[in-house]
């Protein structure tokens, strides 16, 4: 080997070794692009990560029925309801009848019945702020209320929202109509939808319900207005996520804010 490279002439020698030194430099240069090639797809994999992980701290436990949910704007659920659901376009169809609304003077009396236009924000005499849109009935439109501690929803009461002082909604009211046409759930009955519900947002301890509620009727004998207990059925869960949910036997849907588990004073 040594004679074989020694029969070269220098200058040969020469250009062998500047070849080799340049193979070495170009294969380092690989080696290290490579080695960058790798880091940099590990830096983009921990910026995958960090994104899911950012993603998987939103608050997943806020539960949002058709662009609804509790805590939201209640300017923001108006504009829903006007631009998705409630429409001109529906109302003139026919898919929903709004009622007028029922204009009070200060003596308590209707001042005025105007015509429903759209979806509106009212600030009530206690600073909370609701939505409530009664159905179109035969004679007088049932009158509808939202009291400070939750929402009540009259017999004709379609859509009502109710809103703390800072605008931020802690209560949702549907009726059957208003559901039916969310879920396309006309043919269900409350069983099969509360279910369908139920496997859709992921709950597993809805359970069944009793209770009493009082309503006013006029009794045809005195002709004077009566209390009467009602009794109602349905499904109700809690979670301790911050909401109760129930879903009435005429598929009524109650969405309201509750203490969560660590606002609680068991701790």
């Amino acid at each position: 080997m040594k004679w074989y490279w020694s029969k070269y002439p220098t200058w040969v020698k020469v250009l062998v070794i500047i070849g080799g030194i340049i193979g070495i430099g170009m294969a380092l240069s690989d080696a290290f692009k490579g080695s960058q090639k790798v880091g940099s797809s590990s830096q983009a994999e921990q910026s995958v990560s960090n994104s899911n992980k950012a993603r998987s701290q939103t608050p997943s436990n806020t539960l949002k029925v058709k662009g609804f949910y509790l805590g939201m704007n209640i300017d923001e659920a108006a504009e829903i309801l006007n631009t998705k659901y409630i429409t001109p376009e529906k109302i003139a169809d026919g898919t929903f009848k709004p009622a007028p609304k029922t204009i009070m003077g200060e003596d308590g009396q209707i001042k005025d019945m105007k015509k429903f236009e759209k979806a509106t924000v009212e600030r009530m005499e206690n600073g909370m702020f609701r939505i409530a849109i009664n159905k179109e009935s035969e004679g007088l439109n049932a009158f509808y209320s939202m009291a400070t501690g939750g929402l009540i929803g009259g017999p004709q009461c379609m859509v009502s929202i109710k809103a703390e002082n800072d605008k931020k909604v802690s209560g949702l009211y549907f009726d059957s109509n208003m559901t039916n046409f969310l879920f396309n759930s006309k043919d269900m009955d409350c069983k099969t939808f509360t279910e369908e519900f139920a496997r859709a947002y992921d709950i597993s301890n809805f359970e069944p319900f009793i209770k009493e509620e009082k309503t006013l009727q006029v009794d045809p004998y005195t002709n004077t207005t009566v209390e009467v207990p009602v009794y109602k059925h349905g499904y109700k869960c809690s979670s301790d996520n911050g909401y109760y949910i129930e879903i009435s036997e005429e598929k009524n849907l109650l969405i309201k804010t509750i203490p969560k588990s660590e606002e609680r004073g068991f701790n």
